[in-house]
């Protein structure tokens, strides 16, 4: 089977959520499925983490003019931008004459015969939500999208929670809708990883502390978590209690820097930016509770992280996200309500040795239903399945 994926999700080097979900099939494909053929396309140079064999072809940058003529400036970048995904993507997918052609992020070019078309949509929180990018980057999503989903042979999405959105706000057929869970952490590590100097000092922290991971954003639900921190402090008193709030600046997050840089316990709310892989393991195996009042997630691998290393998870009971968590999570039902918040955190920081041996069964448990594996083999057998169909289709 030959396969194609738009690689563009790749350009960025600072990989976070969707390109490592995407990242991590591909590695398993490159180790389970050696027999088929796979091409990487991309407008511009991709960072993978993948050696590439003599079946993998990455076709990255293909148009040395666009480099040297339109990129350099941002209106002409994104005119070629446009020109590339109408015309120039879809030549290049014929070129490559795959049986499947993937598209990994929400978005499917022009058909081209014979080619089986898949898009990953992994939410819709564009629709579920306003403060979400630019009014022109939402604008244009909501035209592309539905257009992408109706040139689909298949939507391939990762909760149920997405796949009920995607029938009911788009009107996809929920036949043509594939759900596949992603997995969480990956292998687990057998030694710990200790604090060292080439870390953010920021994070060699001298006490207990409630651990945040992901984009700061508005959707993250932050302004909340850390007015249920100062709650806590302000009703607990507890002087070695600290908040991290790690991850890349997201879309509107200034008034969210600016609750942390002005509130009366801001000594103790720690915001060291983006985290590298060695950082966010320091902080998963010596956080005391990870939180994550999110307001809408189409999956949430954070979640699953904190499950691996054994951490109390306090989330909100909103989307996908007790779909994830399952009854080893503690859920908030109201996501603005900063006491409820308060409180769940309290219980969590003050379990039990046999609640902790109680949640750690549920936890393992949990874990058990998501794998990387599961997630790559499943997608795997829809191609294979769309290619069988489109060969007694001929």
């Amino acid at each position: 089977m030959r396969i194609a994926v738009n690689a563009a999700l790749f350009e960025n080097e600072h990989k976070t959520g969707i390109p490592i979900a995407v990242e991590n099939v591909l590695k398993l494909w490159a180790e389970k499925y050696p027999d088929n053929e796979y091409f990487l396309i991309s407008r511009r140079p991709i960072y993978l983490d993948l050696e590439p064999r003599g079946n993998w072809h990455i076709i990255s940058q293909p148009f040395k003019w666009d480099k040297r003529f339109f990129s350099k400036h941002k209106v002409t970048s994104k005119l070629f931008g446009l020109l590339y995904k109408t015309v120039l993507l879809p030549m290049l997918i014929k070129k490559c004459k795959p049986d499947i052609f993937w598209g990994t992020c929400y978005e499917l070019p022009a058909r081209v015969k014979g080619v089986k078309y898949v898009v990953s949509v992994y939410d819709l929180a564009m629709y579920r939500m306003k403060q979400i990018d630019t009014i022109g980057k939402r604008i244009l999503q909501k035209v592309t999208l539905p257009l992408s989903c109706r040139r689909a042979d298949k939507i391939l999405t990762i909760s149920r929670a997405s796949a009920e959105d995607i029938h009911k706000i788009l009107g996809a057929r929920k036949r043509k809708i594939a759900v596949s869970y992603l997995g969480g952490l990956g292998e687990r590590s057998s030694t710990k990883q200790p604090y060292d100097s080439s870390m953010k000092p920021e994070l060699n922290i001298k006490g207990r502390f409630i651990l945040f991971i992901s984009t700061i954003e508005p959707r993250k639900n932050i302004l909340t978590l850390i007015r249920a921190f100062e709650k806590y402090l302000d009703r607990y008193k507890e002087n070695d209690l600290y908040l991290v709030l790690a991850g890349g600046r997201g879309w509107k997050c200034d008034n969210i820097y600016e609750a942390a840089e002005t509130n009366r316990y801001r000594d103790r709310i720690i915001m060291p930016g983006y985290i590298s892989s060695e950082e966010k393991q320091y902080l998963l195996e010596n956080a005391s509770v990870f939180a994550y009042p999110s307001l809408y997630e189409g999956f949430g691998i954070p979640v699953l992280e904190a499950f691996d290393k054994g951490l109390p998870v306090v989330t909100t009971n909103v989307s996908s996200l007790p779909e994830v968590g399952g009854d080893a999570a503690f859920y908030i039902n109201d996501p603005a309500d900063a006491d409820e918040l308060a409180a769940q955190l309290r219980h969590a920081l003050t379990l039990s040795d046999k609640e902790r041996a109680e949640l750690a069964e549920r936890t393992e448990k949990q874990l058990g239903k998501f794998s990387w594996e599961k997630n790559a083999k499943e997608i795997m057998r829809l191609f294979r399945r769309l290619a069988d169909d489109a060969a007694r289709g001929r």
